[in-house]
């Protein structure tokens, strides 16, 4: 049993030492990031807010909002469906906001990462792919982080509707920077 414990931790800090030498070579800017789009994105994305002109959502948000935030949510579930932990974590960080992350921003904080990134990533299955917005709520939050991560803006609970018979709708937080249109994740939500 003390051999298996040593093993698995000395696989645990490998893994650290790699992420750690990819972070220091990478150049990504993640304030700049929009989310890739392409046939199968835009595709994707006409799909969701074809199924949200179904609905009785009332929001302010304008329709470029709209369509960003939905790009988001989509890529953000691609990512927790097709992607072990580590490596969603790692290719999520684009989409989070600042606030969520370490402070040299390589890395999702321990709380997201251990709790709610955690259960979305475990329950991610449960959800269509595109998503289906159930619900839209603006949320009176106008500014959020502290420190490096302080930005004003806006924040908005989207409800996103699970597959048959996998339960009620569940939220993601999305935030926008004052006088922009690219949402970032502001709070993973019970997803």
């Amino acid at each position: 049993m003390k051999n298996i414990f040593k093993i698995t931790i000395l696989l645990m800090a490998t893994n650290l030492l790699a992420f750690n030498l990819m972070d220091i070579f990478s150049s990504t800017n993640y304030d700049e990031y929009v989310p890739p789009r392409n046939e199968t994105t835009t595709k994707n994305a006409n799909l969701s807010l074809k199924y949200i002109s179904h609905t009785n959502i009332k929001d302010d948000m304008s329709k470029k909002r709209r369509e960003n935030a939905i790009y988001l949510i989509n890529e953000f579930l691609f990512i927790l469906q097709n992607n072990s932990f580590n490596d969603a974590v790692k290719k999520s960080l684009p989409l989070m906001h600042k606030s969520l992350l370490t402070a040299n921003q390589k890395d999702l904080d321990e709380d997201t990462k251990r709790f709610s990134f955690k259960k979305a990533h475990e329950r991610a299955s449960y959800y269509n792919f595109p998503i289906a917005v159930t619900r839209v709520d603006k949320l009176k939050t106008t500014e959020i982080g502290h420190g490096n991560s302080y930005e004003k803006g806006v924040e908005y609970k989207i409800w996103i509707a699970k597959k048959e018979s996998k339960g009620y709708p569940a939220p993601i937080v999305i935030f926008f920077k004052e006088g922009s249109d690219n949402p970032k994740i502001s709070y993973v939500g019970s997803i």
